[in-house]
């Protein structure tokens, strides 16, 4: 019988998890411009839909007279 020869394991393969990295001032600054960017981004989404989504739309304003005298050939 041949011997299998020990096998090489990574610590990727062993489920090692490395201690988290110390947060930084950078760290806890660019969290918080991520996330006041995406609130915006959001808030600015809503108001702007707020009035294309409005149940209260007036009527179909009519054709200007160039566009009816068009039809009427």
């Amino acid at each position: 019988m041949q011997e299998r020869p020990e096998q090489a394991t990574s610590v990727l393969g062993t489920g090692a998890v490395p201690p988290p990295a110390p947060l930084t001032v950078g760290r806890v600054l660019g969290g918080a411009l991520t996330g006041l960017v995406l609130i915006s981004g959001l808030v600015g989404a809503l108001l702007l839909a707020g009035p294309a989504l409005d149940v209260n739309q007036q009527e179909v304003p009519a054709a200007p007279e160039a566009a009816e005298e068009h039809q009427g050939r």
